[in-house]
């Protein structure tokens, strides 16, 4: 079972309740914790506003995506940036119209981001490079990171396909000040090459794992590997985490698996939430946290980007300096609500194009509700297994030691014993 708690994630299951908060720490608790109606005791909860967990960190930095570009070199078939299928024989479906930050652009952004900061009270800032392919304008990327340095910038990454990456570059990026490269595998390498494809239908699989690699060598990068799971790599999900190992580094490296869903653009998948499809995501996870590459638990908190209305908490910025609430609707035409130098339209006139995470996704309710069901049961044995290796938490970016977390818990396991 999964709720939220004041934007805490609660993760229950046969033998404990997991807190996990915005920061992505997390606190393993008694099932006594709960009460008869699913909430928490009085005591659980006390112990747990102590230790921060209903502290919204999100609300500290204003969160900005900007597109540096829009185009890409791949012609992934799924992609929510495509308007339809490709033509029969071709690796080259239609695309959002193709635009590329400029020197100029980046001022404007800046500019505008300064202005939202100094609106709704943020005194710093997060920046996410998207697209399209981010490094189809490096220069673009470099400038924007630049650019926030002077908006107190406070954490900077990347979602890339990492095929234009080459150590220079990736030191440049990290000298600039980014910190994350998000890179994403559509299976193990013969699978993974029949989705991820260039648009002119040749692989990426190995061309990526080397970028990668170089990085690593070069820099201190952290790496998000997201696995787009589909109906034709569900089962090979193991063989994926053994290929991955051999490229990416334990310790700044973090995997998690998702669904590929339906955009509207033509693509359809026949991926069962199911407890084989459960068991293919726990042993691939498994056999990369006994490697110490552990997975990304999801916090449940309101998007900063699109999670209030009217970019009162982030900002996505399309490279032609049009706003858009959600990745999933940039570069659309017709969904744009503002742009950087007239800011966000009025709120009244918001609503209509307001769409927020996955919320454009065509998923039918009962669907939607087996995902969800399958997804909180696979992070709750996660969970358990890592509790049952390291018996502490131990993610990357946590604000507390793993010392204080397991401290922090058994006190919690005791308040709900007696609450």
């Amino acid at each position: 079972m999964e709720q939220m708690l004041s934007g805490v994630r609660i993760v229950s299951g046969p033998d404990a309740v997991w807190a996990i908060a915005a920061d992505r720490r997390r606190a393993r608790m008694s099932p006594e914790v709960l009460d008869d109606a699913g909430g928490l005791r009085p005591a659980a909860r006390q112990r747990l506003t102590e230790a921060g967990f209903f502290r919204n960190i999100l609300s500290q930095a204003y969160a900005v995506t900007v597109l540096p570009v829009t185009s890409c070199n791949l012609g992934c078939g799924y992609c929510y940036q495509n308007l339809a299928q490709a033509p029969e024989g071709s690796n080259r479906p239609p695309r959002i119209p193709n635009r590329k930050l400029s020197r100029r652009g980046v001022a404007d952004v800046a500019s505008f981001v300064e202005r939202q900061m100094a609106r709704h009270g943020y005194t710093a800032s997060t920046l996410l490079l998207f697209g399209g392919e981010p490094l189809l304008n490096p220069e673009g990327c470099l400038q924007l990171l630049t650019a926030f340095r002077d908006l107190n910038l406070t954490y900077a990454s990347m979602v890339s396909n990492a095929t234009l990456l080459d150590t220079s570059l990736a030191r440049a990026l990290e000298e600039a000040g980014l910190q994350s490269i998000q890179v994403t595998y559509d299976g193990s390498r013969v699978t993974h090459d029949r989705v991820r494809i260039r648009r002119d239908g040749g692989p990426t699989f190995d061309e990526i794992n080397e970028s990668v690699r170089a990085a690593v060598e070069a820099t201190g990068l952290h790496w998000s590997v997201r696995v787009n799971v589909t109906y034709l790599n569900r089962l090979e999900l193991l063989e994926l985490a053994e290929e991955l190992l051999a490229v990416y580094p334990a310790g700044r490296t973090n995997v998690y698996f998702t669904p590929v869903l339906d955009y509207g653009n033509g693509f359809r998948d026949e991926l069962q939430f199911d407890a084989e499809l459960a068991d293919s995501i726990v042993a691939a996870s498994e056999r990369l946290m006994q490697a110490g590459i552990m997975p990304k638990y999801q916090p449940k908190v309101d998007c900063s980007f699109c999670g209030q209305l009217g970019g009162r908490s982030g900002a996505v910025i399309n490279a032609d300096g049009r706003l858009y609430s959600c990745w999933t609707t940039c570069g659309h035409d017709g969904w744009e609500v503002g742009d950087v130098h007239a800011g966000f339209h009025d709120d009244k006139d918001l609503a209509p194009k307001w769409v927020s995470c996955e919320t454009s996704a065509h998923t039918d309710s009962d669907q939607e509700r087996r995902k969800r069901e399958l997804y909180t049961s696979i992070d709750y044995r996660l969970l358990e297994i890592e509790h049952a290796r390291y018996g502490v938490s131990r993610e990357r970016g946590s604000t507390a030691t793993g010392r204080s977390v397991d401290r922090m818990t058994r006190t919690v396991e005791a308040a709900g014993t007696r609450g």
